[in-house]
């Protein structure tokens, strides 16, 4: 198969299959005859995998993601462990991540936190947020490592600041607990802005709290109930029932009010009030 040939080829895969490091989508299965065009697919399937063999860690980490999907080929897990762990040897950071997270969950292969842990490491180190912030999920929860709050800090703030909304709610959490920092009502109040900000449902909560409670900043009634509005909007089980308590201490023109800044703030983020959100809840492994 000629370079333009396997471009395509590849495109034509990745728009359905690229992981970019999240949890894996469900997918229909399909016989690579019924998608790929059966003989001339099979041939340029057997070229592909012999580019993995002789180490082409692109097209490897490629393999394991069609695999794990059963994209143009028969599900199947263990190959695509396979093929993960002949690309995370050669450092591919989203390669390591699926690997641990194969192992995370024992998807095709034996469940094993430490061994999620240490590619999570592996990924983290270089630079990967999902797997930064996971890898503080780990060291926060002691699982597959020994728990250390300092430890997970560091790792959430790596991720926040690659602009992660869950490892800014992470970091948000661990200032206002006091957990690996000093407890800091301010910095919690400003990362779980940052992650509100990005539409994460789970910061616009706690940011309901916060403003609800007085924490950080000065209790407001308005503000509590427009955050609370806007995590209930994008799927936060807990926010719509404390959107109606904060209502029972407000007046109409309050209520009115916050319905306005939530009208804002949904023009202002017209891809973010578009998305039906189910977002994992902080420190849960993504």
């Amino acid at each position: 198969m000629n370079k333009t040939a396997m471009n395509v080829f590849f495109r034509a895969i990745l728009a359905a299959t690229f992981l970019a490091a999240s949890a894996v989508a469900q997918a229909t299965l399909q016989e690579p005859g019924d998608a790929y065009g059966g003989v001339k697919y099979r041939i340029e399937l057997a070229e592909l995998k012999l580019l993995a063999t002789n180490g082409n860690v692109a097209v490897q980490y490629n393999l394991g993601v069609m695999y794990q999907l059963g994209r143009g080929v028969m599900q199947d897990y263990k190959a695509a462990a396979a093929w993960y762990r002949m690309a995370a040897g050669q450092g591919h950071a989203v390669a390591q991540y699926n690997l641990g997270m194969m192992h995370y969950s024992g998807q095709g292969i034996t469940q094993d936190t430490r061994a999620a842990a240490v590619l999570f490491r592996m990924a983290a180190e270089r630079g990967l947020a999902v797997a930064q912030n996971n890898l503080g999920v780990m060291y926060t929860s002691g699982e597959g490592v020994a728990q250390d709050y300092q430890e997970a800090m560091s790792w959430y703030r790596k991720a926040a600041e690659q602009g992660l909304a869950i490892a800014q709610n992470n970091v948000a959490v661990m200032y206002m607990n006091g957990q690996g920092v000093a407890q800091d009502y301010h910095e919690a109040m400003s990362w779980c802005r940052k992650a509100a900000e990005l539409g994460s449902a789970e910061a616009q909560n706690s940011l309901g709290v916060m403003y609800f409670k007085g924490r950080g900043i000065p209790a407001d009634l308005v503000q509590a109930n427009m955050w609370f509005t806007l995590a209930a909007l994008a799927g936060h089980k807990k926010a719509q029932a404390a959107k109606e308590y904060v209502e029972t201490s407000m007046n109409h023109e309050q209520i009115q009010e916050a319905q306005m800044l939530v009208r804002e703030w949904l023009a202002k983020h017209p891809d973010l009030s578009r998305m039906s959100h189910e977002l994992k809840p902080a420190r849960e492994i993504i």
